[in-house]
């Protein structure tokens, strides 16, 4: 949270968020998947997976604002299904 300060506050108030909907989350577990995909996507990272790639969509809606969406194409297979509406 020290050398990081928005990306944890960003993290903590979806942690927040989803708890509040009924599913404990803390902000421990998203840092921990959060620079899981970042180090994932290493150029380090020597697995010979070539499939470190992620879809992502920007579009703007009539009313201007803007909307970016984005999944995780990668194991594990259960986080691909998560959808996070904010």
């Amino acid at each position: 949270r020290k050398h990081w300060p928005e990306t944890a506050a960003e993290l903590g108030s979806i942690a927040r968020q989803l708890t509040s909907a009924g599913h404990f989350i803390s902000f421990e577990y998203l840092a921990g998947w959060l620079y899981f995909h970042e180090l994932a996507h290493a150029d380090f990272n020597t697995g010979g997976d070539s499939n470190r790639e992620c879809t992502g969509v920007v579009a703007q809606a009539d009313d201007g604002s803007v909307l970016q969406v984005a999944n995780m194409d990668q194991t594990p297979v259960a986080v691909r299904n998560l959808t996070l509406r904010v």
